[in-house]
């Protein structure tokens, strides 16, 4: 509403925007790291903890980065998430989140059945 108007520049609004937002995505990060680190059974170390921590905030910051760039950028929510959606399969496919099909387990068929209808399970 305030760029309508023209009194702030979008620069400012944007960066606004992303530094007051700082506090409650730490909480919310925070949060979520508690309830995974520890239901994970990771190491019991406030190193490692704050580190993991670290790790999924700037991970969290880029990812919420990416976002809010593709909404400057197009006019329509339509187009910003098409866009969006292309751009997360990409980097899940690309960082190493997918399981190689030998190393399956068996429970795991109907991805790949999905993604390759000619996979022998032998």
């Amino acid at each position: 509403m305030q760029t309508s108007y023209s009194l702030y520049r979008p620069s400012a609004l944007a960066l606004g925007n992303a530094f007051s937002d700082l506090p409650f995505s730490a909480v919310r990060v925070l949060v979520y790291d508690v309830i995974i680190y520890f239901m994970a059974h990771l190491r019991r170390a406030g190193v490692a903890f704050w580190t993991f921590h670290l790790f999924n905030y700037m991970a969290f910051l880029a990812i919420q980065g990416i976002f809010r760039t593709l909404g400057f950028f197009f006019s329509s929510y339509e187009a910003a998430f098409g866009l969006g959606a292309f751009l997360v399969t990409g980097l899940v496919l690309g960082t190493g989140y997918l399981i190689p099909v030998q190393q399956m387990k068996e429970w795991l068929f109907w991805i790949v059945s999905r993604s390759l209808p000619t996979f022998n399970r032998c």
